[in-house]
């Protein structure tokens, strides 16, 4: 990387590394303008992945793990993943690596909203574009191996000189399908389904959208139809720790995001996460991370 600084792991961003040669695209990833395919995440990462720094993926992934084990945080939450389990991360969605054992590996396929949109006919369904998708899904061998053959069926109708698009659209599309017939069955999932834990995940989904606006836990009880108090208590007790802390979790992510993936000023940047003025905004920043938003900008 440059610098040792992070990149924002876009469909355009990996393309410019294909067209520089960095990356060979008949090797374990494929990726054009509206769709990518992996067949290991193993043989790349050290390319492209710093481990705890946060990036931003504009378009969905569904993601098989292969082997090996890992740690991840999406939007705030740390997540286990292992073999065996499918990850899926939303378009839009801040992810940060944690740790992966040197045998952690992952095929997946990702789309962006243009092909999502073209392969349902408009009809997405929601948990491909809402927060209410389940984030890992513990899959049986057979689902395993049924999503591997599309994936490797997917892989082949690519570099086939008669590519049919019709055939190809419809294996993309049968994968998440799949994903969606997985999220929709009743205990397929990991992560606890209690009252105070779905109001949590609503809560999280709601900051990712809005934090860069809205900082106010008065707007979030207002969006969930409840009072602040009561709010409070439940995220509290699904999270251990307070509703205030997950806003400004998020707000540090967007500006870490927006330090180290742009060239905004951090007088721009301030603005763009709606603080008063630049001064706020680094007393906020510093207070949370113990430096600077130039210091952490310049970090190496």
């Amino acid at each position: 990387m440059n610098g040792n600084k992070p990149i924002k792991l876009d469909f355009e961003r990996i393309r410019d590394y294909i067209r520089q040669g960095i990356l060979d695209n008949t090797g374990a990833a494929y990726v054009a303008k509206d769709f990518a395919v992996l067949l290991s995440f193993n043989k790349l990462r050290k390319k492209f992945i710093t481990l705890n720094q946060p990036y931003r993926f504009d378009e969905l992934r569904v993601c098989r793990i292969k082997s090996g084990t890992g740690k991840v945080n999406i939007n705030l939450i740390d997540y286990s993943v292992n073999k065996g389990m499918m990850l899926f991360i939303g378009a839009g969605s801040i992810v940060q690596p944690i740790y992966f054992s040197p045998d952690f590996d992952i095929e997946a396929i990702s789309v962006n909203d243009e092909l999502l949109q073209m392969l349902f006919n408009g009809r997405v369904p929601s948990c491909l574009i809402s927060g209410e998708s389940k984030t890992l899904i513990r899959m049986t061998e057979e689902e395993e191996y049924i999503f591997h053959r599309l994936l490797e069926d997917t892989w082949h109708l690519i570099h086939s000189e008669n590519l049919g698009i019709d055939i190809f659209s419809c294996v993309m599309k049968a994968m998440l399908c799949m994903y969606n017939n997985l999220n929709s069955k009743t205990g397929a999932t990991e992560e606890l389904h209690s009252h105070e834990r779905e109001i949590f995940l609503k809560f999280i989904n709601l900051v990712h959208k809005f934090s860069k606006s809205e900082r106010s836990l008065a707007f979030y009880a207002d969006k969930m139809c409840m009072s602040q108090r009561y709010l409070g208590t439940l995220i509290s007790n699904a999270s251990d720790t307070t509703a205030k802390a997950w806003i400004d979790k998020s707000v540090i992510a967007e500006a870490k995001v927006m330090l180290k993936h742009s060239d905004m000023q951090v007088a721009q940047i301030s603005e763009a996460l709606n603080f008063p003025n630049p001064s706020f905004f680094c007393k906020f920043f510093k207070r949370l991370t113990s430096m600077t938003p130039q210091e952490y900008k310049n970090e190496v």
